[in-house]
């Protein structure tokens, strides 16, 4: 499951970077970056999707709605102001705390492309790839084979986990982490 996200990700990442650099050369170096983030968001979800729709017929034997994948994507209005303002709460918290920000030599356009492809494609593309995967396969298959509780506990930890994989994290940290990925 992860070599075909992994796959996914390159898959996109290889055509999105082609759109992009053909994007600068009409529109410019800031427009075209900006294409690019998009384009390689669209990409890796519509790559993604693709995958797990044939996890889900071929090794669960069920349909995208039976995996909780439903089309089209209905939002209660809770979750979307839930979206906005959590990251703003998280840039309140970390310009209200103590230390100190390093000023960074990134011209425009760097800086445009990075912030834009934070958004679109580490903020947007890559939670739905999660949900989906978490939430809908495994979760899925861990119910279809125990039940309920397991199917909720056990993607929870394994979603920390991968999140720990990596990173340079103490031991509180991993557990507020995994905390955080259980709830």
């Amino acid at each position: 499951l992860l070599a075909g996200q992994a796959a996914g990700n390159a898959v996109s990442t290889v055509l999105g970077t082609t759109a992009g650099t053909a994007a600068e050369s009409v529109a410019g170096t800031i427009t075209g970056s900006i294409v690019s983030s998009v384009i390689s968001a669209i990409l890796y979800v519509a790559a993604a999707l693709i995958f797990i729709n044939l996890i889900s017929k071929k090794i669960l034997k069920t349909s995208l709605s039976g995996c909780r994948i439903t089309f089209p994507v209905s939002v209660r209005p809770i979750w979307a102001v839930s979206s906005a303002v959590m990251p703003l709460l998280v840039i309140l918290m970390v310009t209200q705390t103590s230390g100190r920000w390093i000023i960074t030599d990134m011209n425009m356009g760097e800086l445009i492309y990075t912030v834009a492809d934070a958004v679109l494609f580490y903020g947007i593309a890559v939670g739905i790839v999660e949900e989906i995967t978490f939430r809908g396969i495994i979760m899925t298959a861990l119910e279809k084979r125990w039940n309920k509780v397991a199917a909720v506990l056990v993607p929870s930890v394994i979603f920390a986990l991968s999140h720990v994989i990596g990173a340079d994290l103490d031991l509180p940290s991993i557990l507020r982490l995994l905390i955080a990925g259980s709830l």
